[in-house]
């Protein structure tokens, strides 16, 4: 009889484990999507921004060629135009880089990026994290992306203002 009971238990005990096998494997499917996710955002954010604006800067520089000579003043115009598209391509390079990997995070810590994050979203935050708080990198980026998701859902409209209390302890 107890042969019985202990294979009962093992196989609960195996059943419980292929749950488990298959509860990873879900989560890893899930993982491996959203990480695709990002990347096709990425390159359709390169594409119709960045990509854009470097295509016109071509473009121009090709018309520029024709009237360096020809009709300076047309020339610098578009002299003109041409620096106005570059500092927008370097606007959305710049946005796109800190979407992968937000350089403050790194370099000034989880409550100045998370107040920089609220900032650029329009959300009056009080960030209260102890001074001494030391995360690791991995924890922090996850906070950091789970507050940056909530923030743009708490964006305001344009005559709203939203705030939010953000609360840390080690």
């Amino acid at each position: 009889m107890s042969d019985s009971v202990s294979g009962e238990q093992l196989q609960d005990l195996v059943d419980r484990l292929q749950g488990e096998v298959a509860d990873l494997r879900r989560s890893r499917r899930r993982l491996v999507e959203a990480a695709d996710a990002d990347r096709r955002a990425i390159e359709r954010a390169l594409h119709d921004g960045v990509q854009q604006y470097l295509v016109a800067i071509a473009v121009d520089l090709r018309r520029l060629a024709g009237l360096v000579d020809d009709d300076p003043a047309a020339a610098n115009a578009l002299l003109d135009e041409m620096a106005a598209y570059l500092r927008e391509a370097l606007t959305e390079a710049t946005a796109l880089a800190q979407k992968v990997y937000p350089p403050l995070l790194e370099g000034r810590g989880f409550a100045t990026s998370l107040r920089s994050a609220a900032e650029s979203a329009g959300v009056t935050v009080l960030v209260d994290v102890p001074a001494d708080a030391d995360y690791p990198p991995e924890i922090s980026v996850a906070l950091y992306w789970s507050c940056v998701a909530a923030l743009s859902s708490a964006s305001p409209g344009p005559r709203q203002r939203s705030s939010c209390v953000t609360r840390m302890t080690p």
